[in-house]
């Protein structure tokens, strides 16, 4: 406790924990030794818990980054990974999986891309082209940058382009060589120039990079 008894603390102390969140101080009680055999309900709820946090963990950084403006005594990711929780997971135990489409990267009131395509050319080349909405929609504009986010299924790897083009551009090419002959599951979005606002992220399609 570095600011003596008054202060905030991380870390545990005695039966309780400390931990920080954008600012707050939280203190819980610190888990318990169970006694009791875990329940089949537990079981289930484990599985697509360790599904969820395996897939989205890589992305930490970026969803607490440009969400940073947006949530309260919540992290972006803390605040994504239970709407992906609850609206991505399909299945049922023991074969649970991850519908893609229903996978939300980013969530905010910024204009999302509009009519956006995709289509690989060859040897790891990747073509985007999308409308320029922003003489439509209010609350975008020309100069929203772009990011991309890209999930190697064969790799089990997310890689983030951010900020590779503006909304005005209407049409990108990227090279991905790394990823030639994989299936890649890739997502797109907006975010405002001062960082402070986002688009909901689009599910852009399945793409076999050849």
């Amino acid at each position: 406790m570095q600011k003596g008894p008054l202060g905030g603390f991380t870390g545990r102390i005695g039966d309780v924990i400390g931990y920080i969140v954008n600012g707050v101080q939280y203190v819980r009680n610190a888990p318990k030794k169970r006694t009791r055999s875990v329940t089949p309900a537990q079981i289930i709820q484990r599985k697509r818990f360790s599904l969820m946090t395996k897939f989205l963990a890589p992305l930490t950084s970026f969803m607490n980054e440009v969400h940073k403006y947006h949530f309260y005594r919540k992290t972006g990711y803390s605040k994504l990974f239970s709407l992906n929780y609850r609206e991505a997971l399909t299945g049922q135990y023991p074969d649970f999986a991850i519908d893609y489409r229903r996978i939300r990267l980013t969530t905010g009131s910024l204009s999302g891309p509009v009519q956006m395509h995709v289509y690989c050319s060859g040897r790891g080349v990747l073509n985007f082209n999308w409308k320029d909405n922003s003489c439509d929609e209010r609350d975008s504009s020309p100069f929203d940058l772009l990011y991309l986010a890209f999930y190697d299924e064969d790799k089990k790897i997310w890689e983030i382009r951010k900020n590779i083009a503006l909304r005005e551009d209407i049409f990108l090419t990227i090279h991905l060589d790394d990823h030639r002959g994989n299936l890649l599951q890739i997502y797109g979005g907006f975010i405002s120039a001062d960082n402070r606002r986002v688009s909901n992220s689009h599910y852009l399609g399945m793409i076999n990079v050849l």
